[in-house]
């Protein structure tokens, strides 16, 4: 509720029950308004402000700034090389997949990395005793198969002229002459 900030006491005109009464009458109280406020806050900044003048007084801007020092330095004078530092791969323009038709152990290469080869130039020397072995084997095998075909000729030969007389049987003059054919093929 908002109470009346003054009252006045006034004789008021008699009530119907015959009583009087005395009235209270409101009067408004007076107001300021913001202009009044804000001259009021003007005008004490500029008092505090000559008060501040006041009691300051300026001997420290008198003194004069000492020189500053300054200190100087020759340049250097060289040749300076610009260079960069990237990332990246190599590859050689030609390359080469070395591929083993044989197998064995490799006893001796003849050439280094980076190297440049011919088409032809010998690369790798290959062990060759597991070779000249197979070699010797294959050597034995025409040998024992050369002494079969001569077995197997000679008793065709005996055998094909006794055909005619009917000493032999057919049959086994043909498996005499089956036999030199595989020998001869053996042979090959």
């Amino acid at each position: 509720m908002n109470a009346p900030s003054t009252f006045d006491t006034a004789a008021s005109a008699p009530s119907p029950a015959g009583h009087e009464e005395s009235a209270l009458s409101y009067a408004p109280a007076r107001r300021f308004k913001p202009r009044t406020y804000v001259i009021g806050a003007a005008i004490a900044m500029a008092l505090a402000g000559l008060g501040w003048k006041a009691l300051h007084s300026d001997k420290a801007a008198a003194v004069a700034m000492p020189v500053p020092s300054v200190q100087t330095a020759t340049p250097l004078v060289r040749e300076v090389t610009q260079w960069d530092d990237y990332v990246g791969r190599f590859a050689p323009s030609k390359t080469v997949e070395v591929r083993p038709r044989v197998s064995g152990a490799i006893t001796a290469i003849h050439f280094k990395d980076g190297d440049t080869v011919r088409q032809g130039q010998v690369l790798f020397t290959v062990d060759a005793r597991p070779y000249r072995a197979a070699l010797s084997e294959a050597e034995a095998d025409v040998a024992s198969a050369k002494s079969a075909l001569a077995l197997a000729r000679s008793d065709y030969d005996r055998v094909a002229g006794l055909t005619g007389d009917e000493a032999m049987a057919a049959s086994e003059v043909d498996q005499l002459r089956t036999r030199v054919r595989s020998a001869s093929a053996a042979l090959a």
